[in-house]
């Protein structure tokens, strides 16, 4: 009997996730990544991996891989949360918020995973299955599947689809006209600054431990310090040979978040330079702390980066049997709650779950029903976490 040909597009890290599980359970998925290389775009901040998103890795990955991905995360430390002039201010911390992990800490505690770090651990091994540079246009049913159509690239069928296409999901927009995650009128704004970029004299011991939240007027800022315990790529060749990892020196990630017009307007079509979003950090964050705005200064200008916050009312019904959506394709969240990255892992950790002992098309269509509505309850919870955290972000204080 031929094998089931499943393909998953986007190799993101929820793709990437589903398609680790499937290899661990012998099942060798196909990717389809519209990136020509996984280094084609900057993927360096810092992702805060919560207990789901650490019991999903732990599903997907081999034992060596999720303790090599464990111990590529920042050291950590305490977390404050302070005002523009750094005075102590814990009242607005989110009610789901964990406390950074610090080395050796029990797994009641968040990860903070280098991004690019973590999509080069749930790539390796998946060389021969991921397609670079295969941008897909739309999907057609077919009597014996579904035909996806490339740019530029030969037609693929498969037996079954997983969507793990982002935000902008292609798939979601041919299958659910009218589904596009909602703009929430707010911005965040992104960067790292190099650990020896900033001055010594504008250090301070709140950014130097774990993460540092910073509740303005309406806008809150999000610091945390990216100190690694080894060189990442003699990390991986002592504790995992078969990963390859990119060197990635310490650093400060930091993320602004606001309503729009509070950061310099809604943004445009194209993409705004390095200069720009510096002016608009630090128009924002006048009369802040110096130390603080020494941070965003000394940001670097070539990994500064903005998006509008989209976010989906629900997530979408849609009716092709042979087709999943999973992630931000299925239910786009805010960045302010800290969630998206998390039940992307846990969607794809638990599909491959449900879809590995399925031998036939039938068999895996029963499977991805019965994954759905386990996402649904899931994902519709996380939902309701985020908009309350992004309220929580984006409350006006009174302060100055």
């Amino acid at each position: 009997m031929p094998s089931l040909r499943i393909g998953i597009v986007g190799a993101g890290l929820g793709g990437l996730c589903l398609a680790q599980g499937l290899a661990r359970a012998g099942i060798a998925a196909t990717l389809f990544e519209r990136d020509h290389a996984a280094d084609s775009r900057w993927q360096g901040y810092r992702l805060r991996i919560d207990g789901d998103g650490q019991q999903a890795l732990r599903q997907a990955l081999t034992p060596r891989q999720f303790e090599l991905f464990r111990q590529s995360c920042s050291l950590g430390g305490d977390d404050c949360f302070v005002d523009p002039q750094l005075r102590a201010w814990s009242e607005r911390k989110p009610a789901h918020w964990r406390p950074s992990a610090q080395d050796g800490d029990a797994a009641e505690r968040d990860l903070s995973a280098n991004r690019q770090t973590l999509r080069e651990i749930l790539a390796s091994g998946l060389k021969d299955q991921i397609r670079w540079g295969h941008a897909l246009r739309g999907v057609r049913e077919t009597p014996s599947g579904v035909l996806l159509d490339f740019e530029g690239q030969p037609e693929f069928e498969v037996d079954v689809l997983i969507a793990a296409d982002g935000v902008a999901s292609t798939v979601r927009r041919q299958l659910v006209p009218g589904g596009e995650p909602e703009d929430e009128g707010a911005v965040v704004l992104y960067g790292v600054t190099p650990r020896d970029a900033l001055p010594a004299e504008a250090s301070t011991p709140e950014l130097g431990q774990g993460v540092c939240v910073v509740f303005g007027d309406g806008l809150t800022a999000v610091i945390e310090a990216m100190r690694f315990r080894a060189p990442l790529p003699e990390l991986a060749r002592r504790m995992a040979p078969e990963v390859k990892l990119s060197a990635m020196p310490d650093y400060w990630y930091w993320a602004c978040v606001a309503r729009a017009e509070d950061l310099g307007g809604a943004l445009p079509d194209e993409r705004l330079s390095g200069a720009a979003l510096r002016a608009r950090i630090q128009q924002a964050t006048r009369g802040w702390h110096p130390r603080l705005q020494a941070v965003f200064a000394h940001g670097d200008p070539q990994c500064l980066g903005a998006r509008p916050i989209r976010m989906a009312a629900e997530v979408p019904a849609w009716r092709c049997e042979r087709v999943a959506l999973l992630g931000d394709a299925a239910h786009a969240m805010s960045p302010a709650g800290g969630l998206g990255a998390n039940t992307a892992l846990w969607d794809g950790a638990e599909l491959a779950r449900v879809l590995a002992p399925a031998g036939t098309t039938a068999e895996a269509v029963a499977a991805l029903r019965v994954w759905e509505r386990d996402m649904r309850r899931r994902a519709e919870h996380a939902l309701r976490l985020s908009r309350a955290g992004s309220a929580r972000l984006l409350q006006r204080s009174g302060l100055a």
